[in-house]
């Protein structure tokens, strides 16, 4: 069922821990805003997609760098 899953709507749900979504390969929208997350190494293998929403988390600007070479067709919000 998980193969089907383009967007995943996650905001607003104290989640901490996301290497669980590394193996949603096929999502393209990720929201992700308003939770506890510090480790956002797990969403690199999300190669297909084109909008991630991690506002308002505990993200290191390091990190964030990062993650935008990995994924550079997503369009990224943090803050």
């Amino acid at each position: 069922m998980t193969e089907n899953l383009t967007k995943l709507y996650l905001s607003f749900n104290q989640i901490s821990d996301i290497k669980s979504l590394a193996s949603l390969t096929n999502l393209t929208k990720l929201y992700l805003s308003y939770n506890q997350i510090s480790d956002i190494k797990p969403l690199a293998s999300l190669t297909n997609l084109t909008e991630l929403d991690l506002r308002n988390n505990r993200i290191n600007q390091g990190d964030i760098a990062w993650l935008r070479e990995k994924l550079p067709r997503c369009q990224m919000f943090f803050s």
